[in-house]
């Protein structure tokens, strides 16, 4: 009789738990942002603590279809300290994108939700809504890693549907250190446990900073090769001095990159050699960062969001002013290593008109992998038309996405999505053929 009621208490007790979990994420639910157009998913948003002094924000948008059976990916923007809501979420692969008055939204009709449901997080704390009440005056990897495992931890108690369910991490740019932080404390924590609530199964990264040396001398050999830089620049930076992070000497270096930005790349952007860089006022479907930054700062959109009324800003200047310069020059290949060797799934892509991390410096970086490949360098299309081009090794995938640049979906939309759903399928792209 005892063993009864305390079974009965206990059963009691854990579907309180249960409730309050369920209400805490009914807290977070989106019932719709200001401006948009009707979408038939859950969306949910708000913080989570890491720590007595820091929370992070996010925003989940689930499948368009069946959500309850496709699996949950992670998505990081880099910077480092720039927001994931404000690049992937509203410029790239989101349901939305800011209309050019930045009154309204937009759908997106190759956003990736319609394969899996989507957790843009803004990491690390100051990035976004995420926030701390402790002005830091230094970022690393590490740290950013362990504020996002924790958010993870305590974000899958507030959501345990996702608990168990595949699991992946996406993301761009300087997110080429953080997920593979990441991914490395969740395997380590998950070797432990027989079944992990965070069951991640691989990674995605885009343009990605993996390894210094290899970008000093991609960049050198992209600009040069791309009519960018001068014989003279393209010599200098292809130095020892200039072409190693050992021997690296600004004073000595410098000077060519002067040259590059101010003298002999013109007005060319950056993140894309086909197009010249937006102006201030200048918004079209690849200057979309002024809009974005208007609408994001609205108090009704704030309030929407339930986040706590800010000056937003796309990127924080103190993270990225801050951020450990040693950290910034980590290789983090060895870690790569890891990964591969703990069979992760990882697929890495490139636009191939980025100048900032072109596909050139990634190549030179998978090169010192010395992995074995197992299909060579072949084009790949979409729509019968040829795509970009991929290589097979027999522990990862890399792809080049034709004629677009750093952000990748925001380029490309239709060949990305194409991209997604043969990662998600663990199948190889498919070869262009005439």
């Amino acid at each position: 009789m005892h063993r009864l009621f305390f079974l009965s208490v206990l059963v009691l007790a854990l579907s309180a738990t249960v409730i309050a979990i369920d209400e805490e994420a009914a807290n977070d639910r989106i019932t719709e942002l200001p401006g948009q157009q009707e979408l038939h998913v859950a969306q949910f948003s708000g913080y989570v603590s890491v720590n007595w002094e820091a929370s992070l924000f996010y925003w989940l948008v689930e499948a368009a279809d069946h959500h309850e059976n496709k699996p949950l990916v992670l998505w990081l923007n880099g910077g480092p300290g720039c927001s994931s809501v404000g690049y992937g979420a509203l410029q790239e692969l989101g349901p939305f994108r800011v209309s050019p008055n930045g009154e309204t939204l937009v759908t997106n009709p190759y956003s990736w939700n319609r394969e899996a449901n989507f957790l843009f997080l803004d990491s690390p704390a100051g990035v976004g809504f995420s926030f701390s009440t402790v002005n830091f005056t230094r970022y690393g990897d590490h740290s950013s890693a362990l504020e996002a495992y924790t958010f993870l931890k305590r974000w899958f108690k507030r959501f345990p549907r996702y608990k168990g369910r595949a699991f992946y991490i996406a993301g761009q740019s300087y997110a080429g250190h953080y997920i593979p932080s990441l991914a490395e404390i969740i395997l380590k924590k998950n070797s432990r446990k027989m079944n992990p609530v965070m069951n991640l199964q691989g990674i995605l990264i885009g343009n990605p900073n993996l390894d210094r040396e290899s970008e000093l001398k991609g960049r050198a050999l992209y600009w040069w090769s791309h009519g960018l830089i001068s014989d003279d620049t393209y010599r200098g930076m292809s130095s020892t001095l200039c072409s190693s992070p050992k021997t690296y000497r600004a004073e000595a270096c410098e000077p060519y990159f002067h040259a590059y930005l101010q003298e002999e790349a013109g007005n060319v952007n950056p993140f894309d050699v086909l197009l010249t860089y937006c102006e201030p006022e200048e918004v079209s479907k690849y200057c979309l960062e002024r809009i974005t930054s208007k609408y994001m700062n609205r108090k009704d959109v704030q309030q929407a969001f339930h986040a706590i009324p800010t000056a937003w800003t796309l990127c924080s200047k103190p993270i990225q002013n801050n951020y450990s310069l040693p950290a910034k020059d980590q290789s983090m290949l060895p870690t790569l290593k890891l990964l591969i060797q703990s069979g992760l799934q990882i697929w890495i892509y490139s636009g191939d008109a980025d100048s900032t991390i072109p596909f050139i410096a990634t190549r030179i970086a998978i090169s010192k992998l010395h992995l074995k490949r197992i299909a060579k360098w072949y084009p790949w299309g979409h729509n019968n038309k040829i795509s970009g081009w991929s290589e097979i090794y027999e522990e990862m995938t890399f792809a080049t996405i034709r004629g677009c640049g750093h952000e990748v979906p925001m380029y490309a939309p239709a060949q990305a999505l194409d991209m997604f759903e043969h990662f998600l399928a663990h199948k190889p792209l498919p070869k262009y053929t005439m």
